[in-house]
């Protein structure tokens, strides 16, 4: 499993719990919620690589995705 596999269990959660409040305008099961989910984070994925080999925009340097991470990890502590 690779860390953005754990994004559309988050999502078909939040879903879950917006329409328990009342508050979702869209009423789906929690298959569907983590199916959209799913769906739309692979196809934005497979975007932002598209672009990326293509030279539209640019791979993010090491050092930024680091210093992300570090921060982060330090607001937490």
């Amino acid at each position: 499993m690779s860390e953005w596999e754990v994004f559309p269990a988050e999502a078909r959660d939040v879903a879950m719990q917006a329409i328990k409040d009342g508050v979702a305008r869209v009423k789906m099961t929690a298959g569907e919620a983590f199916k959209k989910a799913e769906t739309d984070i692979k196809e934005a994925r497979a975007l932002v690589n598209h672009l990326m080999e293509a030279g539209f925009i640019k791979k993010p340097p090491m050092s930024m995705l680091e210093n992300a991470l570090k921060r982060a990890i330090d607001q937490v502590k």
